[in-house]
């Protein structure tokens, strides 16, 4: 599968791969990764550990 300009870094074109790690997403400009998690892994570690929304870092004083 390819995305056509769907780099958010440098509007390269993404495509899908997979190696023994899982499946991710390769920017083919700038090599960029995003790694896909499955649904299973993703709700499975949801429910050990909390996340927080935002973190203390992400809010800037005016």
């Amino acid at each position: 599968m390819i995305l056509l300009k769907g780099c958010g870094r440098c509007d390269g074109d993404i495509v899908m791969r997979g190696d023994i790690h899982g499946k991710y997403l390769q920017c083919l400009m700038c090599s960029r990764v995003k790694y896909i998690e499955t649904m299973p892994e993703i709700s499975a570690r949801r429910t050990h550990t909390r996340r927080r929304l935002f973190k203390p870092t992400d809010f800037v004083a005016v």
